[in-house]
């Protein structure tokens, strides 16, 4: 079972108002952490409010390089709670983090994709299109 998430947050309307509620889980995603650190700075690094890590992943893409955020795993939700309260809005050398509870991917309550590049957003969808019929024509040409 993997455990690995992303934003869990729900929109919900409370007498007329219309606010974020997260839900609580033992990982956190950790946004806009710095392009150099590592899994071990990162971890030492929520330690030291007290609570158990543990696991501690830095997202990266094909080339190695970090996407400016990770996931820190805690013994519980209360422990991840607390490191959510505390880390929130802090800073890792000079880059401000932002901390938020996680939920494994293929949720369906993770907010719907919009970028180009990601499957399941409409953009993505229209650009696949586009290719395949550039491909088509490709095709044509060469008959």
């Amino acid at each position: 079972q993997s455990t690995w998430g992303c934003l869990f947050e729900k929109m919900e309307t409370i007498e007329g108002k219309t606010q974020a509620i997260q839900h609580k889980t033992s990982r956190l995603i950790v946004k806009n952490v710095p392009k150099y650190i590592n899994e071990q700075r990162l971890r030492e690094h929520f330690e030291n409010n007290g609570g158990t890590v543990t696991d501690c992943r830095i997202a990266k893409n094909k080339e190695g390089e970090s996407r400016l955020f990770a996931f820190v795993g805690f013994k519980n939700e209360d422990q991840a709670a607390e490191a959510q309260k505390y880390f929130n809005k802090t800073f890792i050398d000079t880059s401000k983090i932002f901390c938020e509870f996680a939920l494994p991917p293929g949720s369906k309550d993770i907010p719907r994709a919009w970028s180009k590049y990601t499957a399941g957003s409409s953009a993505h969808d229209k650009r696949k299109e586009e290719k395949q019929k550039k491909k088509e024509k490709k095709k044509e040409k060469k008959k």
